[in-house]
């Protein structure tokens, strides 16, 4: 009965040996980066893309929790950069941004706080012009919100700038921006 038994455990083990080792060769248990159809087929659209890297490199982070606040008379500001290096070849990088953010003097829709995240002055995708990111879009009180992008870059210095931007769509609001207790994180693999 023993002998049955441990027969049976290496047999077992065995299979899930095979089982992970195919996972692992198609890049994963999500299945391979270069299915796209296989993407836009589990996620019902075109367009999807993976982000995924290689093994993690390095983190840098910029935290506040003091308040930036601006108006309609400034419109865009600056909340942060972080510059890296890539070496050789191709790193992948990660931007991630969140914050508490506030949007003053938007009694109706059409108003928002816009995130602009760019590489070496490129705007970074996801972004729409039509669509933009927004962390707030009324004055109904605070909100917590965050956004990420990724791009490939290549060997050389670089720099991720962050800017926020007040957009009054109808030009008829007297608007103020407030955001605090705001992350704007890079990861970079490679």
């Amino acid at each position: 009965m023993l002998r049955k038994t441990l027969i049976a455990l290496v047999v077992a083990g065995a299979s899930l040996s095979t089982v992970g080792a195919a996972v692992a060769a198609d890049n994963g248990p999500q299945g391979s980066s270069d299915d796209a159809a296989t993407v836009a087929a589990a996620t019902g659209g075109e367009g999807v893309q993976r982000c995924n890297g290689g093994k993690h490199r390095r983190h840098q982070a910029l935290i506040s929790n003091v308040p930036l606040t601006w108006d309609e008379t400034t419109s865009q500001v600056a909340i942060g950069s972080i510059s890296f290096g890539v070496a050789k070849g191709t790193d992948l990088v990660e931007v991630d941004y969140n914050a508490e953010a506030r949007l003053y003097g938007a009694a109706d829709e059409g108003h928002w706080i816009q995130i602009d995240i760019y590489l070496d002055g490129t705007l970074m995708q996801p972004n729409d012009p039509v669509s933009p990111t927004a962390l707030a879009d009324d004055d109904r009180g605070w909100e917590s919100n965050a956004t990420s992008v990724c791009a490939r870059v290549g060997e050389g210095r670089h720099t991720i700038r962050a800017v926020a931007t007040l957009v009054d769509f109808y030009g008829t609001a007297n608007l103020t921006g407030w955001l605090d207790d705001w992350t704007l994180e890079l990861d970079q693999y490679n």
